[in-house]
């Protein structure tokens, strides 16, 4: 009997392993996925170049569209409208629309008739004429955009020595205002058939129309040069060179000419330096006027001279007053 229930229950036993019993297969089942699980390593998958190269350029290939809804006066009820396609413009692009666009500006404003100089306008011109100057300039049919008015004004100044100053003004879209001072002439200054007019800080230059009450001087050599301080700065001695005679000098010429006999002209000589031609038939020289020189007392010694002359009955060829405290006469030339 024992054995009998020892060998059913050993049979019981193996039969219940081959069925598989739930209860104690099972838990061994699920332990055995779950330890596979953590034995398992995990995998990662990793695709070629080919492949994320072509994932991109698919992606990049579908365009974002933009979706717009649009709200009817019923509520609760809407309108969508058809998709559309966002643009988005590449900055190359952009830089190359904007340097056409610039490129054609420019080509139209230098060539545009409307920006070309046609005319000049000139003011304050007393001897000089307004075509001359507007031609001398050279700004005819150029753009607008290419006159300097600076130097423009110095090359009035250095055409025309009888312009003081100047001065250029460019307007839009062509227009061209240049205003002249001229220099006022006090002196004509004759050598060697050679007329020169002098303003009263000294400066020459060339005789141009007509002048009034001008105190003419006929030259045989050119005035002694103005007298320069060795103190003096670089642009004082440039500026000196530019004068023809001393401010000092041609005061005492205007002041020599009020003394002189009417229609007489002053005269200048090297030696002797300005004096006139007396229509009694000598000549009076005064030397050469400077800062220092008292002319109101040799125009005085001289007169005294002349008196004592003619009580003597003297008729000379040449009266001196050079120098103011040794006047002298000379009964030939």
């Amino acid at each position: 009997m024992r054995r009998s229930k020892q060998s059913q229950s050993r049979s019981d036993r193996i039969r219940k392993k081959r069925q598989g019993d739930s209860k104690y297969s099972a838990p061994k089942r699920r332990r055995k996925q779950k330890g596979s699980a953590r034995e398992t390593p995990p995998v990662m998958v990793r695709g070629t170049r080919t492949t994320s190269a072509a994932k991109r350029a698919k992606k990049k290939s579908k365009r974002a569209k933009r979706r717009f809804d649009i709200a009817l006066p019923t509520p609760g009820v809407e309108v969508r409208m058809p998709s559309i396609p966002s643009v988005r413009v590449d900055w190359r692009l952009l830089s190359l629309l904007l340097v056409l666009l610039l490129s054609a500006v420019l080509y139209y404003v230098f060539n545009s008739p409307t920006y070309r100089v046609y005319d000049v306008q000139v003011d304050g011109l007393a001897r000089l004429s307004n075509d001359t100057i507007s031609r001398s300039l050279l700004v005819y049919n150029k753009p607008i955009f290419m006159i300097k008015p600076e130097a423009l004004e110095d090359q009035i100044i250095n055409t025309y020595p009888g312009v003081v100053s100047t001065s250029v003004r460019v307007g839009f879209p062509a227009r061209v205002e240049v205003l002249i001072e001229e220099r006022e002439p006090v002196v004509a200054w004759e050598q060697d058939s050679d007329i020169q007019w002098v303003d009263a800080q000294g400066m020459a230059f060339p005789k141009r129309g007509d002048a009034e009450n001008l105190v003419r001087v006929v030259a045989s050599a050119s005035p002694p040069a103005p007298f320069v301080l060795e103190d003096e700065s670089t642009e004082a001695r440039e500026n000196s060179l530019k004068v023809f005679m001393s401010a000092e000098m041609v005061e005492a010429i205007v002041a020599l000419n009020g003394n002189a006999p009417e229609g007489v002209p002053i005269v200048f000589d090297d030696s002797h330096g300005f004096g006139w031609r007396d229509p009694s038939g000598w000549d009076v020289y005064f030397g050469s006027p400077t800062a220092d020189t008292n002319m109101v007392m040799k125009l005085s010694i001289y007169e005294a001279v002349v008196q004592r002359l003619r009580a003597d009955g003297i008729q000379p060829a040449m009266i001196s007053v050079e120098y103011l405290h040794a006047p002298y006469y000379r009964m030939e030339n």
